[in-house]
């Protein structure tokens, strides 16, 4: 690979930490693009604190890039980008023939027969994006706190061991997309993978707007915000509560 920005990449992996979130803030800087990955995390965090419980076999990674090698679309997106990335990324670890169940869930769950596989949580620390994913590659942690039920890749065509390979799979396309040719990357492009993705029949409730209930998708727009109507029939529309 010929483009600088490649020769800046830093592998980090460890048996334990407390969050790969929290090991990467310590790690940044230098302008690199970096991965740390961790066998177990003791306090694994998802989006607004919630708990991710970190099993053995599964996947506890979290990327770095600078902010530079990710602007060109608005802020945003960003979530549905890595969604789509995702999505890419672990379609190539299931079996064939489940590719028509695996889908997305706005902003960016990953799904499989409508069932959590994946999540992501971004933040920004200074001048770099730090993504946080995890993979049920092996097993699906009970859910505890009423959110959507979880489900496991080796369900699925995943096989034991593949936890490195699957790590560098996801930071790749991470990679492509933020360092690749960036005539590539518009936001209509992205949209029209991330509409095509996305599951439109799956209904949720908003855990910070309870009063709504049960909600559907209806449309994206330009911004990653989503329309959802509500079973009185109210539009209504949400925004990510990824920072922008």
């Amino acid at each position: 690979m010929s483009d600088p920005e490649y020769l800046s990449t830093e592998e980090i992996w460890v048996d334990e930490t407390i969050s790969t979130m929290d090991l990467a803030r310590s790690l940044v800087g230098d302008n690199k693009t970096l991965l740390v990955v961790a066998g177990r995390q003791s306090g694994g965090r998802g989006t607004r604190g919630r708990e991710w419980v970190s099993t053995p076999g599964n996947i506890h990674m979290t990327a770095v890039f600078r902010e530079d090698l990710t602007a060109g679309i608005p802020r945003g997106l960003l979530p549905m980008e890595v969604g789509v990335a995702l999505h890419r990324a672990l379609k190539e670890v299931v079996s064939h023939e489940y590719h028509p169940a695996m889908s997305l869930k706005w902003p960016n769950d990953l799904l499989l027969d409508q069932q959590k596989v994946a999540g992501v949580l971004l933040e920004w620390y200074g001048r770099y994006l730090l993504c946080g994913i995890g993979v049920n590659l092996t097993s699906a942690p009970e859910v505890m706190d009423g959110g959507r039920a979880s489900a496991c890749l080796m369900d699925y065509g995943a096989t034991i061991g593949q936890e490195k390979s699957v790590a560098r799979r996801i930071f790749r396309e991470l990679k492509t997309l933020w360092q690749g040719p960036s005539e590539n990357r518009t936001c209509e492009t992205l949209l029209g993978a991330y509409r095509s993705l996305l599951d439109w029949n799956i209904g949720f409730t908003v855990r910070q707007r309870p009063e709504l209930g049960r909600v559907s998708p209806v449309e994206i727009n330009s911004e990653g915000h989503l329309r959802v109507k509500t079973v009185a029939g109210e539009s209504v529309w949400l925004v990510s509560d990824y920072p922008a």
